[in-house]
């Protein structure tokens, strides 16, 4: 299930507000889970999207999943929880994690996380 979600945003440009790094996790979660981290929330500009966050009590995307998510120690960590990596959300897939970029997917070590919530 993992590696078919991955590979629908292996070439999905970043935008915000149709395919962010808080999009991208959130909707990981939803598709694993059936809990929806987007709050009901839609946003076209990073500006907009911390607005309504604030608006809804969250200072960021990320104080959203640890919200709703429990926090584990970043090298626990396992296939399918999602990730702190600087103010990005991305997804563990084993030693690395799924991060979004300009022009689609990369990765980046387990290591480089600050932050991990179970999913």
């Amino acid at each position: 299930m993992l590696s078919e979600y991955l590979a629908s945003a292996r070439n999905r440009p970043f935008r915000y507000g149709r395919h962010d790094c808080a999009l991208f996790a959130a909707g990981w979660v939803k598709a694993k889970t059936g809990r929806d981290l987007t709050l009901g929330i839609k946003h076209r500009s990073l500006r907009d999207g911390v607005e309504q966050l604030r608006a809804a009590g969250f200072s960021s995307h990320v104080d959203v999943a640890a919200a709703h998510l429990e926090e584990i120690p970043t090298l626990f960590a396992a296939r399918g929880d999602v990730a702190v990596v600087g103010r990005a959300l991305g997804i563990v897939m084993g030693e690395r994690i799924a991060m979004l970029e300009k022009t689609g997917l990369a990765s980046v070590p387990l290591t480089s996380a600050t932050r991990a919530f179970r999913v």
